[in-house]
């Protein structure tokens, strides 16, 4: 049932409330019966305003009193003008200057309240002829109106979505930077403003680890004990991260939000090739002090296992940070964003398809043709590579650690496409939406890891069948029981199943049978291919990262 405003006299306006500010008790001894104008039958020619407006309501403050009248006017479908403003009195009028509706609000000296003393809320005025683009329609009003539709961190109207709703259900025309900030403001009223933000943080932060234990976090301040950084990483990634490969994605992201700032993220790739988020941080800039720091509490909160390794976009704070925080860890470089640095920097086609093909060889013979091809045609492009940025970083076959195929930060990349929209959102708000993306894939992979019964993950399971396609025209020849040599294909391979390696270098290099061991495990047995497999490809070590839940933070 819509609840009716009633004035001190305890009399219904007769019209339902269409706004959210409530109506306030007089206090006692304010306002006897004064008479209340523009309650009665109107004319033809006339309309009343619909709202629940009455002369002696009050408001706590005057920016209630004008969000009152805001919405009064964009759902009555009229505008108005201010004719007088300042602290004491508030005074607005119809735009058009032969209407008679008006309003005059002012201060109680005693009580610090804004009261309506005359209200006459006829239109004596025409619809005809109003702008679409109406004044009172503020991004305040608008975001009040469909805060509704943000309950949930992952849903709601995008800015473009606020504009065609402004449109269709208050018949006023908005702006796109109206729209944003209507829904910034629509997250701030359910979350709070950026500025509110950084106090509940602890509080938030408490509550986190309640719900999901281990969780660690971390807040830093400046000397004003003003927010400075932030870390986080939940208790059930942490204890994840044990059945997951030991190649570590760093990337960074600008958030968009009033406050600025940079989001910064450690992720890795689970058996089934799934990325997998490690932890995540907020900082002021992406510099060497706040990645140093941000890779620290990552040292907290996973420590230093052996054979760690990093791929970065090669910005040197990462690198620097790495160095000095996992001095015992592998750096790698994405060779995507090497390539792109070769197309900014050379404008060369050929140049990056050969760079592209050094890089993907796992031979280092095959490296070594396609690095003196390159040097031979494109000799700034070779010195650049060798001189500046290191062959040992991005070539595949030069790499001193153990990336697997993990050669870019494409999943990365995809965590920050999923993010796109929360980049805008304050600081809890976006803490929530990585959250709840993290508690769908959690719950998702969970139910498809516990009725999959294969031995490896169903992508494995998936790319082992195209290589069966290849190994099962090769020949096999027998040397003794780990050892066979593989024909066909336009290579000879030697395979040795105990070791685990291939002179074609695929096997020992991703830890996943090649085609040429596979041929040569099924020679063997049928299934004998899933003992040739790295760990972290089972299915076993993927049920065990995703069976614990992630929980939220109740709003």
């Amino acid at each position: 049932m819509v609840e009716v405003a009633k004035g001190p006299s305890g009399m219904n306006s007769g019209v339902a409330d269409v706004g959210s500010i409530p109506c306030l008790p007089l206090p006692e001894g304010v306002g006897s019966s004064p008479r209340t104008v523009g309650s009665g039958q109107t004319s033809d020619a006339s309309f009343h305003d619909r709202s629940n407006l009455e002369i002696n309501q009050m408001f706590e403050t005057k920016e209630e009193l004008q969000t009152k009248l805001h919405e009064v006017a964009v759902h009555g479908n009229f505008e108005y003008k201010v004719v007088k403003s300042n602290k004491w009195l508030y005074v607005v009028k119809c735009i058009n200057e032969s209407c008679k509706w008006r309003v005059r609000g002012s201060k109680l000296p005693n009580f610090g309240y804004f009261i309506i003393r005359k209200y006459e809320g006829i239109h004596t005025c025409s619809l005809v002829g109003r702008s679409i683009s109406h004044r009172q329609a503020t991004y305040k009003v608008i975001g009040r109106k469909f805060k509704s539709q943000y309950a949930s961190v992952s849903e709601g109207p995008t800015p473009r979505g606020l504009v065609n709703l402004a449109r269709e259900n208050l018949k006023a025309g908005v702006s796109y930077w109206k729209g944003w900030k209507a829904m910034q403001y629509a997250h701030s009223l359910i979350r709070g403003s950026p500025e509110e933000n950084f106090p509940l943080l602890p509080s938030y932060c408490h509550m986190l680890k309640l719900k999901n234990p281990g969780t660690f976090t971390y807040i830093k301040v400046d000397e004003n004990k003003k927010f400075k950084f932030f870390f986080m990483a939940l208790g059930v990634s942490i204890r994840g991260f044990a059945c997951m490969w030991r190649v570590i994605g760093l990337d960074d992201t600008f958030l968009k939000s009033t406050c600025k700032g940079t989001l910064l993220v450690a992720t890795c790739q689970d058996g089934n090739y799934n990325c997998y988020l490690i932890a995540w941080g907020v900082v002021d800039s992406e510099k060497d002090e706040s990645w140093t720091w941000f890779l620290t509490q990552l040292k907290f909160a996973i420590d230093e296992p052996d054979g760690l390794v990093f791929i970065s976009d090669r910005h040197p704070s990462i690198q620097k940070g790495v160095a000095t925080v996992f001095p015992r860890a592998t750096y790698g470089a994405c060779y995507w964003h090497v390539g792109q640095n070769l197309k900014n920097r050379f404008k060369s086609k050929s140049a990056n398809t050969l760079f592209n093909q050094a890089a993907e060889a796992y031979k280092l013979s095959e490296f070594r043709a396609k690095f003196a091809k390159l040097e031979r045609r494109y000799l700034h492009v070779h010195e650049y590579l060798l001189n500046q940025v290191g062959v040992e970083k991005w070539a595949r076959s030069m790499f001193a650690g153990e990336r697997y195929n993990i050669m870019t930060t494409n999943i990365v990349e995809a965590l920050n496409s999923t993010l796109k929209r929360a980049k805008e959102y304050p600081l809890l708000l976006l803490l929530d939406s990585i959250v709840e993306k993290m508690v769908e894939w959690f719950n998702e992979r969970r139910e498809k890891a516990q009725n999959f019964t294969s031995p490896l993950t169903p992508e494995c399971e998936r790319r082992l069948r195209h290589v069966w396609g290849e190994a099962r025209t090769l020949a096999p020849t027998q040397i003794n029981d780990n050892e066979w040599v593989i024909r066909g294909g336009g290579y000879d391979a030697v395979v040795d199943l105990q070791q685990m390696i291939c002179t074609c270098k695929k096997f020992e290099l991703e830890k996943l049978p090649c085609e040429h061991a596979l041929r040569a495990a099924r020679e063997i047995e049928e299934n004998k291919f899933y003992e040739c497999c790295s760990i972290y490809y089972s299915a076993s070590y993927w049920r065990i990262a995703y069976e614990e839940s992630v929980y939220p933070v109740p709003s």
